[in-house]
């Protein structure tokens, strides 16, 4: 049904939402062109994005889909762990998000916190799609 070589999505679609098997919502973006990128931490699948390279899918992970990093716990900084650190250097794990507050409505810091346990981004295949039993809503063409 969709161009499995394009990601599961032609140009002129759009995404227009994500869920797990048990109906959950994911955290969608769509940048308007390219293929679909999964995001998943430990716990499981955090995102789905749409954008042309890994490299802006994981921008758009890091501006709208990861968690809030809070500017005011120490922890966020370096320096809570490394005496050395630099003044306002960020923990390991933390993301200044290139846009500033993100348009997510569900994150409000200009910090994103990634998972220290373990955290990937891949090409969200057919294949990829049924092992992680997620649906996908696409807007098709008009």
């Amino acid at each position: 049904m969709y161009d499995t070589e394009n990601g599961l999505i032609y140009d002129g679609e759009t995404l227009l939402s994500a869920r797990s098997r048990f109906g959950y919502p994911i955290a969608i973006w769509d940048e308007g062109f390219g293929p679909l990128w999964v995001y998943r931490e430990s716990l499981g699948v955090m995102g789905v994005v749409r954008a042309s390279t890994w490299e802006e899918a994981y921008e758009c992970v890091v501006d709208e889909i990861m968690l809030d990093a809070d500017p005011e716990d120490p922890s966020t900084y370096a320096r809570d762990y490394d005496e050395d650190a630099e003044e306002g250097e960020l923990a390991e794990g933390v993301h200044y998000r290139s846009s500033g507050v993100p348009s997510n409505p569900n994150r409000t810091s200009y910090l994103a916190a990634e998972d220290l346990n373990g955290s990937a981004l891949d090409l969200l295949t057919p294949e990829l799609l049924s092992a992680l039993e997620i649906a996908v809503e696409i807007e098709p063409c008009s």
